[in-house]
């Protein structure tokens, strides 16, 4: 249920060498380490030739207009102390993912170590990036990171990074980086028929992401009911009875209905039995409280139809978890 890309993000370093000796002419081709929390972190006497830890943090408007003045290269951050690292993290709030590795980053790690922090894209929690390899040869330095695009993207905005640390070892001593990237055409893998797709988050004719608007036009009245929730974030309308839908940040974000006249683009209503329901959309991914649940990249349940002795009695579609 995912698109996967490898953005053969060619980190083309151009170095200045700040001593009369040159790189290491014998630097080999390291493979991909298998990262987890409990080995991508460091030591001060780490003699690993590079490993990557995963950063998340808000959504950053500076580093978004960064990012579209170079669209075609990723933003970074040198990071070469302790006092660097700690900017950093500070000015993007970010998270290191494994947290507990962040004190043993402390001036003596960085006499070993030259690390960046790398920004592939900001946008939705559903997309997910990791460093599959890196080859330092011939002053170059190539990463090959992965990304994985969920077929439909969870609303939220997030910043991603990657704090990449390298060796000097290996790299010698670098003054300066100049990162270009090359991004290969995605490649979609082959689906089930049962998988979930964007065209499912739909009942009768509401959509998901429709704007209020809209919904006016489609329901051809305004709604009967209209209350805010959660201090105004959520507005929930009932246009009539068994009829129920959330508009978050101006888009339909939510859709419940009790009443066979909405079905799915499958053709499930309710009334329909739960082998119906399996024919059409496969076994769900959850059971809980007679609720059927169908998730997206195996994380976000999205589609839901609640069971009673044997038929659905509700079905809802929501645009994120």
């Amino acid at each position: 249920m995912v698109k996967k890309a490898v953005l053969g993000m060619i980190v083309a370093m151009s170095v200045i060498v700040l001593s009369a000796c040159g790189i290491n002419s014998q630097k080999p081709t390291l493979p991909a380490q298998s990262q987890t929390e409990e080995n991508s972190g460091a030591v001060e006497n780490d003699t690993r030739p590079y490993f990557a830890v995963y950063l998340r943090g808000d959504y950053s408007e500076e580093l978004y207009e960064k990012q579209q003045k170079q669209k075609d290269i990723p933003f970074y951050v040198t990071i070469d102390s302790e006092k660097a690292l700690k900017e950093a993290v500070e000015k993007y709030n970010l998270v290191i993912e494994a947290e507990s590795i962040k004190p043993q980053y402390k001036d003596k790690f960085f006499q070993n170590y030259k690390m960046l922090i790398v920004f592939p894209e900001q946008g939705s929690s559903g997309v997910t990036f990791a460093v599959n390899n890196i080859e330092i040869k011939d002053r170059s330095v190539s990463i090959e990171i992965e990304q994985t695009i969920p077929e439909v993207m969870t609303m939220d905005m997030i910043n991603r990074g990657i704090l990449i640390a390298m060796s000097n070892h290996f790299l010698g001593n670098i003054q300066d980086y100049q990162i270009k990237v090359l991004k290969n055409q995605l490649q979609a893998d082959v689906y089930n028929k049962n998988d979930l797709r964007i065209e499912d988050l739909q009942l009768g004719s509401i959509k998901v992401r429709m704007k209020p608007e809209e919904l006016d036009q489609v329901m051809k009245a305004q709604p009967k009911e209209a209350v805010r929730e959660f201090e105004g974030y959520v507005e929930k309308r009932i246009y009539q009875e068994g009829v129920e839908v959330k508009i978050t940040e101006g888009e339909v974000s939510h859709i419940s209905v009790t009443t066979k006249e909405y079905q799915t683009p499958r053709g499930l209503k309710v009334g329909d039995s739960v082998e119906r329901l399996k024919e059409l959309y496969g076994e769900p991914s959850q059971i809980q409280d007679n609720i059927y649940s169908f998730d997206l990249s195996n994380e976000y349940f999205l589609f839901h139809a609640e069971v009673k002795d044997g038929k659905i009695v509700r079905l809802q579609v929501n645009q994120s978890c």
